[in-house]
């Protein structure tokens, strides 16, 4: 919805999937006002693609209920890019 995965071919800018989930741009918009701009996606991906990266997708914070225990677990990363 106007935040491309940064480096997937699939569903990064101009990949194989459909763009936006086949909403048009004044839809995407109206949804998702902090969508980022296609030229800003486009020179984002045109320095993804330059520095040879691959996906840029980091959760920083990531929390899940433990299978077992059904405690709740929290784990947090700073992203390395």
């Amino acid at each position: 919805m106007g935040h491309p995965i940064l480096g997937d071919s699939a569903y990064g800018f101009c990949g194989e999937a459909h763009p936006n989930g086949g909403f048009t741009d004044e839809v995407i918009q109206r949804m998702s006002p902090s969508n980022a701009s296609f030229e800003l996606r486009r020179d984002v991906e045109k320095v993804v693609q330059e520095e040879e990266r691959t996906m840029c997708l980091h959760a920083r914070q990531l929390t899940v209920d433990h299978p077992t225990t059904k405690e709740e677990i929290t784990f947090d990363a700073v992203p390395g890019f």
